[in-house]
């Protein structure tokens, strides 16, 4: 992934602390979120109910397949993996290509929660490139896997989405 696809996670990390999802305003104002998007983005309010509606369509479906471990690729400063992975029957990895911003989220989530839950495991992991593969691959149990994200696909191009796909399928292949 590059830069310009890293910015884009800013945007709905702002536009979610509009909504009741929780933690997300604190993670917002944690990570200055507001300061950074209000630059790109003059009208955030347009786009906060879609965000919240993307965030919580993948939560009812990953709560409809009963699945118990989760990969978030490109988490960004999602709070799902802290909500999800206070449950002790759930095992949620989040991964993000940048190992700076998964030290950044571990320190956020001790700030918040006061600890990194059991079930919460943030990686470094480029989904494009398949880097940091094995750092999936370690923490999956062999059990039924689901793997989500929120919006990187949409930044790639065709063959870039080719590279996700197969290193998703590495992913189910290993549990």
């Amino acid at each position: 992934m590059t830069d310009k696809i890293r910015i884009t996670n800013l945007g709905p990390c702002y536009a979610r602390s509009f909504t009741d999802i929780p933690y997300s305003a604190e993670i917002a104002r944690a990570i200055g979120a507001k300061e950074t998007i209000m630059n790109k983005a003059r009208k955030i309010d347009l786009v906060v109910p879609y965000m919240e509606g993307r965030y919580k369509a993948i939560d009812a479906l990953l709560r409809k397949s009963g699945v118990h471990q989760v990969v978030e690729i490109a988490a960004g400063w999602s709070p799902r993996g802290m909500i999800a992975a206070s449950s002790a029957a759930i095992r949620f990895i989040e991964t993000d290509q940048n190992e700076t911003e998964v030290r950044q989220k571990e320190e956020l989530v001790k700030q918040i929660l006061g600890t990194v839950p059991n079930g919460l495991h943030v990686v470094t992991f480029d989904a494009v490139t398949g880097k940091g593969l094995d750092n999936v691959r370690s923490l999956l149990k062999n059990e039924r896997t689901a793997v989500v994200h929120e919006g990187l696909l949409r930044y790639l191009t065709r063959e870039q989405k080719g590279m996700v796909v197969d290193n998703v399928r590495r992913i189910l292949s290993s549990g």
